[in-house]
């Protein structure tokens, strides 16, 4: 069990695995090249974020966070940890190029009473984002993540608020 562990975290392909009386050979793709990758991400991302971004954290999360923006121009922000789940509700916009504006509609809180999901308030004023794509490092392999360019130009790993780098995990699914 040990050496599947070391051979895990040094990215091995493949590794098996021993318990007694059976033996599980455990085969993990190969990675391709992260720099081919955050070149198709920035090409497929130049106009539309569509899809399911998911927190790239590494093996031992305890927190999690899932953006799903759907091609009708609303999304969900999940974030999940041992305190409970949250939810935020948004509309968005594609503006330019690596450029998007988001807007909260609702939330779910923690509590399970607390949400304004339903709410008849006005949503709450466009927040514009420019976006980038970088590559970061696990334990367990190299990710491409979305990050976003402040109003000074500088870049920042995270998205949105975010608490972790989110990676595109693939098409949008519902919660």
């Amino acid at each position: 069990m040990f050496s599947f562990l070391r051979n895990f975290f040094v990215r091995t392909t493949e590794s098996a695995v021993e318990v007694p009386g059976e033996r599980f050979l455990i085969t993990f793709p190969p990675q391709r090249n992260i720099s081919q990758v955050l070149s198709e991400h920035r090409e497929m991302f130049r106009n539309s974020l569509v899809g399911t971004w998911v927190s790239r954290t590494g093996t031992f999360s305890l927190m999690g966070e899932r953006m799903v923006i759907y091609p009708n121009q609303t999304g969900r922000f999940d974030t999940y940890s041992g305190s409970g789940d949250a939810t935020t509700y948004f509309d968005w916009e594609q503006a330019g190029d690596y450029h998007v504006r988001f807007r909260v509609t609702g939330f779910t809180d923690y509590e399970p009473d607390v949400s304004t999901e339903d709410s008849e308030d006005e949503p709450e004023e466009w927040c514009e984002i420019h976006y980038h794509f970088t590559i970061t490092a696990t334990d367990v392999a190299d990710f491409v993540v979305i990050g976003q360019i402040l109003p000074d130009g500088t870049s920042h790993d995270t998205f949105w608020g975010s608490l972790f780098h989110l990676g595109y995990r693939g098409e949008p699914e519902d919660g």
